[in-house]
């Protein structure tokens, strides 16, 4: 099994950060994409001089979302982005924390090959303050224990 020592994730309303520190060179790799999920319902569309998108389809309940850095290019002029009270407890929020691990594992891919389970040691996660009570339970629910992804199958 291969082991990650430590990332951190922040699932923001108006973005996702991330950051892990790389053991064998002693470098921080970050990462930055929008808070938006975007339904997968045909293929991926690109602009003239991309071969790819940057981003990941996950599924969360039965349902395909596409996550990342090129969200908004896959997301349509009628999609809304909803900010609920029960923001932490919806599926486009196991989406985007579903899209983060994608950007940790994608980082890590020469080492990943051939491996089939990973380990994060510590995963630390970002919440506000004024959140921290009503969130607390859900967020560590989906952040502890184990996690299956299909992210970037994209």
């Amino acid at each position: 099994m291969f082991q990650i020592p430590v990332v951190a994730l922040d699932i923001g309303y108006f973005s996702v950060k991330g950051a892990s520190r790389r053991e064998k060179n002693d470098t921080i790799k970050a990462f930055q994409f929008p808070s938006q999920c975007s339904h997968v319902t045909a293929v991926h569309k690109t602009s003239i001089g991309m071969a790819a998108l940057s981003g990941a389809n996950v599924t969360v309940n039965g349902a395909e979302y596409f996550v990342g850095q090129d969200v908004v290019l896959q997301t349509s002029a009628r999609q809304t982005r909803a900010i609920t009270e029960n923001y932490a407890d919806s599926p486009e929020y196991k989406a985007l924390f579903l899209g983060g691990l994608y950007y940790f594992l994608r980082d890590y891919a020469n080492e990943l090959r051939g491996k089939t389970e990973v380990e994060i040691r510590r995963l630390v996660a970002g919440l506000p303050m004024n959140t921290l009570a009503t969130h607390e339970a859900k967020v560590r629910e989906l952040f502890e224990g184990r996690c299956c992804t299909n992210a970037g199958r994209s």
